[in-house]
This record gives structure tokens, sequence and C-alpha cells, in this order.
């Protein structure tokens, strides 16, 4: 009966709630009404504000109102950081028939020509009613063309090498006065500026920076560069513009332009190749690069000169062979009419090839854990002091790039033990090992991983005759072996592992026991333990397979410096 009488009691207080719920919405007629205000149509990087109104339209009371209004990327509040996306305001108390406004300044960085929507929440207490109720409005308004016009306009095609004009146009397209405007230029690495028609300066990152200060309604400007290419033929280099403003102590980003200019093929080309077009390499590799060289004008091209610069720690310099010159101070290749005579002057369709040999390093200069991921660049250039009388430059050159990856290494270690007590594994029996008599011993796997990460490694290996796993077994890893009694078979499913892991920390382990019970037929043999140790996976950083091996063990274990010779060989 207790327990019917509580069920009752509960009931009752929900549906209390209930009522009184309804109650007050009945009684009051309305409730609180809220929008959203923004103006129809705003402009990119122009501040407006986002009014939230909220009206009390019931008989009683509002308590403890707040708004929370969230903002989609491309809009931020003006004054905070742009990763800000939500911001608060307190209303507090709104008596009956009480209307009230919440201003939110806010800039919109992005998206021109589109819809972009807003949100807000407002969270009250109603009257008398302790819980707390929110109510939800939302407000769509489209964004036009940006208050600060920017463009950037360039060639679509240069060769490289050649001069040429970049233009940076802006306009002050809204009714407000856009204050510290400071336009960024980024070029790229491959890009030189030979002149501007207005002062700049270089930031940190490399760009060029133009302070233009205050812009008024209506004003525009243009800057001018002068600017230089050199860039593999077909190519794409992006240049990007920018004007930030500042806004209640702050800067944001109000306009942008880009523009992609393609490489056109160069009149004197050049193309380099590898070994029939390898895509990754190993250590202690012989490789034979090739420079393709060719005039693709119709007039001679005298005094050529010809350069392969070697970027790479993963280059063995002592082992470079070729008729070339190197400049050791930036590690490049050089080749003129002293060592090539065709080079004093390459008539009209003429090309020719040059090749250097040189080996990759022997190891890996593994120092730090980001040592890692190592590549092989040779950046060929192709030059000459003649110039088409179409083409804009002081010279006429050609360049091309070849960068290959180098492969890592997964390597395991077998070895095994007889006395082992570092592993905290005893083992058991007679050395020598005699017939129908058990020896136990402790074999362990060691892997190294080297420059690269890989995955899906596997390690395996067959037993021995008349050897078995004996159960016991540890790793560092929370993955173990796993033992087929029926194959003989122990496989050690790694998977994913880490570059350096093993080189510049622990390696790797594996300990597990095996047991030999020798038979009459292998009476002064040594018996193999473990036959050899395959190990498979895929080096994730060039795709390709990765297969490593180690040899098979016998009873002499030669790792365990305890046992002789005469220890391995089984007796009666």
């Amino acid at each position: 009966m207790k327990k019917v009488f509580i069920g009752f009691l509960v009931l009752a207080i929900i549906l209390a709630v209930l009522v009184g719920y309804f109650w007050f919405k009945n009684k009051n007629g309305k409730d609180l009404n809220a929008e959203l205000a923004v103006p129809e149509s705003v402009q990119i990087g122009v501040p407006f504000d986002l009014m939230v109104n909220i009206s009390n339209d019931s008989s009683s009371v509002i308590n403890e109102a707040e708004v929370s209004v969230i903002l989609p990327e491309s809009i931020v509040f003006i004054g905070d950081p742009v990763a800000r996306s939500i911001k608060n305001k307190k209303v507090g108390s709104l008596k009956t028939g009480t209307l009230t406004q919440v201003s939110f300044p806010v800039l919109v960085l992005d998206g021109e020509n589109s819809v972009h929507s807003v949100e807000a929440e407002i969270s009250y207490i109603p009257g008398s009613i302790k819980s707390r109720f929110v109510k939800k409005i939302q407000k769509d308004f489209v964004v036009t063309d940006a208050g600060l016009f920017l463009d950037l306009i360039t060639p679509t095609q240069v060769l490289s090498g050649e001069t040429f004009e970049t233009k940076i146009s802006y306009e002050n397209r809204s009714e407000i006065l856009f204050d510290n405007v400071v336009v960024k230029v980024a070029l790229p690495e491959n890009v030189t500026v030979n002149s501007s028609s207005k002062t700049h300066t270089i930031n940190s990152d490399g760009h060029l920076e133009f302070v233009l200060n205050q812009i008024n309604q209506s004003d525009k400007g243009e800057i001018t560069l002068s600017t230089t290419l050199i860039g593999q033929d077909n190519s794409l280099v992006e240049f990007l513009a920018t004007a930030n403003a500042r806004f209640t102590g702050l800067n944001y980003q109000v306009s942008g332009k880009s523009a992609i200019i393609t490489v056109a093929p160069s009149p004197l080309s050049i193309f380099i190749d590898l070994n029939d077009n390898l895509q990754a390499v190993s250590i202690n590799q012989n490789l034979t690069y090739n420079l393709r060289y060719a005039n693709n004008t119709n007039i001679d091209l005298r005094d050529v000169i010809i350069e392969a610069k070697l970027d790479g720690e993963m280059f063995d310099l002592t082992s470079l062979n070729t008729n070339g010159v190197l400049r050791s101070n930036d590690n490049t290749v050089l080749w003129n009419a002293s060592i090539v005579p065709g080079l004093r002057n390459l008539a009209p369709g003429a090309s020719g090839v040059l090749s250097f040999n040189i080996k990759t390093a022997p190891g890996y200069p593994i120092t730090r854990l980001s040592s890692k991921d190592f590549l092989l660049k040779v950046l060929a250039k192709i030059e000459s002091p003649t110039v088409p009388r179409t083409v804009a430059a002081n010279k006429t050159i050609g360049v091309s790039q070849l960068t290959t990856k180098v492969r890592g290494a997964t390597t395991v270690d077998t070895q095994a033990f007889f006395r082992d007590a570092s592993s905290g594994i005893l083992n058991s029996g007679s050395l020598p090992p005699k017939v129908g008599k058990p020896t136990q011993y402790t074999i362990h796997w060691l892997v190294k991983n080297y420059s690269t990460d890989v995955d899906d490694i596997q390690v395996k290996a067959f037993l021995g005759p008349n050897v078995r796993f004996t159960g016991v077994l540890k790793s560092n890893l929370e993955i173990e072996p796993e033992y087929n009694e029926r194959t003989q078979e122990i496989v050690w499913n790694i998977g994913k592992i880490s570059a350096t892991r093993g080189v510049l920390t622990a390696p790797i382990e594996a300990i597990f026991q095996v047991e030999l019970i020798p038979s009459i037929s292998q009476i002064s043999q040594a018996p193999i333990l473990i036959q050899e140790t395959s190990l498979t996976g895929v080096d994730l950083f060039t795709t390709q397979p990765i297969n490593g091996k180690d040899q098979s063990i016998n009873t002499t274990i030669p790792d365990d410096l305890t046992v002789t010779g005469s220890d391995g060989r089984v007796t009666e």
C-alpha cells in the first residue's frame, strides 16, 4: 500500500506542474516575444548592429532574461577574436508590456553574394514559475559585395624568367571610412619583386605589406609591382592579396583576391629523370640523374650554363661522379662551354643530355623524433643571356625540379637465450640438450623502425622440429604474439609503428619461451629452435611494401655468451 501511495503522490505532483504551466499560459494569454532585426543586405567588411528585440506580452514579470547570439564562421563579433562564435548578454527583469533591444555589433568576413543566417536564444523565468524557458529565433539576410573592394591583376601565363606587372587595385564602395588599412601580398618563393609603385615592408611571413591608413568613401587606388617568376614548365603559381582594417582595436581581414599564373613552356627547356623514373629510393642505392635540355627557339642561344642543385640529407656527396664541377657552398653541379663545348652556341632545335651518378647515404641521419620522411631534391636550371625578341626578360631561363622519397626501414632481430634472468623468465633443462629430455629457451623479437611511419606490420616464424611454445610470453605492446599449435607458427600482428621507434627509444620487443625435446636422430646436431623470421608491412610515406627478415637460430644460440659451441649439440 505504501508503494501505491508514493506512486499516486508522484503522479499528482507531475499533474500539478502541468496544470500550473497551462494555467499560466492561459491566464497571461501571451508570453515573451522576440525577433532578430538585421539590414536586408550588408557588405563584407562593413560593421552593422544585429538587434534582438524582446517584448513581455504577458501579465507577469519575466525574470533573469539572457540573450545568446550564435554566429556562423563567416561572421564575427566586432572587438572579439575571430574564433568566438557565441556571445551572451544579460537583460534581467522585464515588466509587463516592456520592450527592450539588445545590440551586437558584428562584421561579415566572407561569402560574397550569398544568404547568411544568424540565430539567437532568449532564456528566462516567467512569473512565479521556477523553471527556465528558452525561446529560439533565426534570421536570414543577404551579403552583397565587399565594402573595400580589392582586385589582383596578373597575366594568366608567363615564361620562366620573364618580367611582368602585378597590379593590386582597391576602392571603398561602402558608406564608411576604413581605418588603419594594410594590404598584404603573399608571393611564392620563386617570385622576385623588382620594383613597387608604393613603399612596402616585409613581414615575418615574408609577405609584402602596404600601409594605406584611411580610405574614405569612394576613394580608390592602385599598387603596381614589377615581378619576375622562375618556375617549371606548366606549373601553377598562386598570388594572394588581402586587405585588413581595424575596428575597436582589432584587425580584421575585410577583403581578399587571388590569381593563378601558369608558367608557359620555356624556349630553353630542361627536364630531369632518375633511374627510369623511380618513385622511391633506399639507403645506399646507386642513382643516375639525367638532365635533358633543348633550344626550342629559332635563334642561336649563346653561353649556356646548366646547373643541378642537390638538396637532401640523404645524398652521399662523397660518392658523386660527374664531369661537371661541384660548387660546395650550395651543393650545385655546374656545366658550361669549358666542359661541354656545344653550350657555347646552342643552335635552334639542338638538344643534349648531361648525367651524374650519386649514392644515397648508407644510413638515416636520425637525431630527433622529427627526423623522418626524408626527400631527395634536384633543382635543375639552364640559362642563356640571349633573349628572343618577344620575351620581356634579361635572360632566357628554364627550370625543372625532381623530388624523390626515401623509403624507411623496419627491421626484426631474432635472439635466443638459455640463461635469461633479465627477461624475468626462468628456463629449465640441461646443456647440452639430451635426447628425450626437455630444455627451455627464450626467444626475443626486437623490432626497430627508422625514418617513416609504417602500418600493418606482421612478424612471423615457424618453430623447429621437436620444438613447442610453452605458453609463457611477454611484450612491451598490448598486442602479443599468437601461436598455432597445428602449424608450429608464431605470428605477431603489431600494426602501426611511428618513425624512429626503437632507434631513439627502446625497440618493440616480444619474448616467448620454447621447449626442445630432442629425438635420437638429432644426436650431435644443433637443432633449429626457430626458423627464419619474416617481417612485412606498408611504408605510409612511400605507400610501398616493407619486407624484412632475420636468420634462423639453432641451439648454439650465439647471442647467449654463457653458452659454448659444445653446449649446443644434442647428447644421449
